[in-house]
């Protein structure tokens, strides 16, 4: 038999169908802030569908034998609910369904692997639970407190069924891997199933500790592996040159691993490159891709790819677009300080609806170093790209988590006025957005930035100690001597976590505006003070070595009706939707209780947090098309599939208010509407969460 591998293709290409979710490169620190056409589209690929006979809720791997053309798709069909095995060609216009002979009442998941001479592999973790029921996940009445999913376990039994499929989706030889609980332990999960050099395949499993098994093309275990230290393995293959590869989490972040398939351990760990560098292959944002499921992904010998796309269900073949089709192109960079799905997304729509401006997105999220050893950051986000500004290299405009850096950078005029924009737009105006969001981002009357959502911080008590929105410290001190002398301040109170807790009262030692600090003050004194009644942290319970199971398992479940009993004043709130009230109120507290905000000197309350922040450079040259894509995040639709954090945008703060008053509801696959029976469970008891009263709204 021939050596089995995935492709013969270079490392390089091997570790985009591995580490494809990662639309950006690493490793050398590239500038991209003025590039041009031809640069953007170096990675830059065209999608376009392929027609399938055969529609799929959901795919999990897709294996290709370059020798046969042929591939397997491991997926499950619409309106089914078990994975299949399916072989297809490279047209994907018909699919046979392989009968892998698995028991329908049990539960199973599968891995494929394709062998050069055009067969496939499949190992099979199929689960039986006996007399027990597996429960339907997708019954909206499943609760998933009160199940004992515990039982479930214990009554399960697994076994790992070895397959060799033919071409033509028939079988050609099955088995069971025998013993693998003495190679993996019985609280492992299989993770993945990879080809191992010649003739051999890799088994590697998580759980405590990741695991490897190597296994002959029959199915027998060889012996365990050395997988050297991958916290979870994402996936392998053979290289041009032969050598295996595996790809995976480690400590200091995703690494490669080059394998002594012979010795079976690590032969070296590099990155893509032989210099340990990384380089980008397909960027997914300027090919407008959405890239859910990046290792559903086929290399092809011609420099293709087939890839298949959750959000629209279907497979498409990627070509790598000619830098020619966007000679008059306007390229706009957008540096990201962190991507969670929606801005990529928001910036795919933006490139596919203009045919003059393209976006591109440059994520200083890669620049977060941490040493592990000395526990600190060396390098970030936000310092790269400060330093990129300094540089002469700022992009056109930025997004950000808050605007911390927006606040750094003001004084040197580096960002744009957003406020211009706001007062000569037809389409956005400040009316239309909240006044304190505006408020937070100005800077000497010009604002700065501009963030899509914002959150609250505050501070929760039972409104029969305290009975008045917002409070300074003087009132939380002389609200907590009044409590019983067992009472914490918060949860669990030491010394340093009190004086943290009321840090934001020391507004009035610090002067913003010259940047000095005194501390010499009767206020500070005070608070100090205070904080010395309670104990230091290593007075407490010792976590690590002496506390018993039953100690600590006794301690939280003291601490969740800590607030209900009144043992603790004061609740740390955070509110990112109104539910968040709600689960206060009626869950922790099980009362009425006051929103007294944070404890400041002249008790201001509650604190604005900004999320999604966009900001504009004024260096830029193309402020006007950057205003174009930031409005974008304005609109009401903008706001319907987020669910976290309260909108920026007036109307449809609105619309979240008015929802808060009604049940929460899902929408089943038949476009049927259903009540969500909302509850919140303490100590095992459940407590059902109502909407918001009329009071509450208002």
């Amino acid at each position: 038999m021939k050596t089995n591998n995935i492709t013969r293709f270079t490392a390089l290409t091997m570790a985009l169908a591995m580490i494809c979710g990662n639309a950006v490169s690493c490793g050398s620190k590239k500038t991209t802030e003025s590039s041009a056409a031809k640069e953007l589209l170096q990675n830059s690929y065209k999608a376009e569908p392929l027609e399938c006979s055969q529609k799929f809720s959901y795919v999990s791997d897709i294996a290709y034998s370059p020798e046969s053309k042929k591939v397997y798709v491991a997926a499950t069909k619409e309106n089914e609910k078990v994975s299949k095995l399916f072989v297809t060609d490279l047209d994907f216009a018909e699919f046979k369904e392989v009968d892998l002979g698995i028991a329908e009442n049990t539960e199973s998941f599968f891995h494929t692997v394709a062998g050069a001479d055009g067969s496939a592999y499949v190992v099979a973790a199929i689960n039986d639970y006996g007399d027990f029921e597996v429960p339907d996940y997708d019954d909206p009445d499943f609760d998933y407190e009160k199940f004992d999913f515990e039982a479930m376990d214990e009554a399960r039994t697994t076994t790992y069924k070895f397959c060799h499929v033919g071409g033509d989706g028939n079988i050609i030889a099955e088995s069971n891997i025998e013993n693998i609980e003495d190679h993996a332990g019985s609280d492992s999960y299989f993770d993945s199933f990879l080809p191992f050099g010649k003739d051999k395949f890799l088994l590697t499993f998580s759980g405590e500790n990741s695991k490897g098994i190597a296994v002959d093309a029959d199915g027998k275990i060889i012996d365990d592996v050395d997988i050297g230290g991958f916290n979870w393995i994402m996936g392998g293959s053979e290289t041009a040159d032969g050598k295996t590869v595996l790809c995976g989490y480690t400590v200091k972040g995703i690494k490669l691993k080059y394998m002594d398939t012979e010795a079976l351990k690590p032969d070296g760990l590099y990155g893509v490159k032989a210099d340990g560098s990384c380089t980008e292959i397909i960027n997914w944002t300027d090919s407008d891709v959405t890239n859910n499921y990046g290792r559903s992904v086929i290399p092809l010998e011609n420099g293709e790819f087939i890839i298949y796309n959750s959000e629209d269900s279907e497979f498409s073949r990627l070509t790598k677009r000619d830098s020619s089709e966007f000679e008059n192109t306007k390229v706009i960079t957008l540096a990201m300080l962190f991507d969670d799905g929606t801005v990529s997304e928001s910036v795919k729509k933006f490139n596919k609806s203009h045919d003059d401006i393209r976006i591109k997105t440059v994520n200083y999220d890669k620049y977060n170093e941490y040493d592990e050893e000395a526990g600190k950051l060396t390098n970030s986000a936000a310092k790269q790209l400060k330093m990129d500004i300094v540089a002469g290299k700022a992009p056109d405009m930025v997004i950000s988590y808050g605007n911390s850096i927006q606040l750094s950078l003001a004084s040197k005029g580096v960002f744009a006025d957003m406020g211009t924009f706001l007062d000569s737009d037809s389409d956005l105006s400040r009316d239309d957005l909240m006044p304190n969001v505006l408020s937070a981002c100005e800077v000497n009357g010009k604002l700065i930035s501009l963030p899509a959502t914002f959150n609250i911080e505050t501070m929760a008590v039972k409104k029969k100690f305290f009975d008045k929105e917002n409070w300074t410290f003087g009132e939380l001190k002389d609200t907590y001597e009044k409590m019983p002398e067992d009472t914490e301040l918060t949860e669990m109170t030491t010394r340093a976590g009190a004086f943290y807790t009321l840090r934001n009262a020391l507004g009035n030692c610090i002067d913003y505006d010259k940047g000095t600090c005194n501390f010499n003050t009767d206020e500070f004194k005070e608070i100090l003070e205070f904080c010395t009644q309670f104990k230091d942290d290593d007075e407490l319970m010792d976590w690590y070595n002496t506390a018993s199971e039953e100690e600590i398992s006794d301690y939280f479940q003291d601490s969740q009706t800590k607030y209900k009993d009144e043992k603790a004043l004061i609740y740390d709130l955070y509110l990112s939707d109104f539910r968040d009230y709600k689960l206060a109120k009626q869950g922790m507290f099980d009362d009425d209780i006051t929103l007294v905000g944070v404890p400041t000197a002249d008790g201001k309350g509650g604190k604005l947090s900004l999320s999604n922040t966009y900001s504009i450079l004024e260096s830029s040259s193309s402020k006007q098309e950057c205003w174009e894509f930031i409005k974008g995040a304005f609109k009401e639709e903008s706001y319907e599939n987020n669910s976290y954090g309260f909108p920026a945008l007036k109307s449809a703060f609105d619309k979240k208010v008015e929802n808060a008053e009604k049940p929460r509801t899902y929408t089943d696959e038949d476009g049927e509407e259903h009540v969500i029976d909302d509850s919140f469970y303490i100590n095992g008891k459940e407590i059902k969460i109502d909407p918001l009263t009329a009071d509450e709204k208002d």
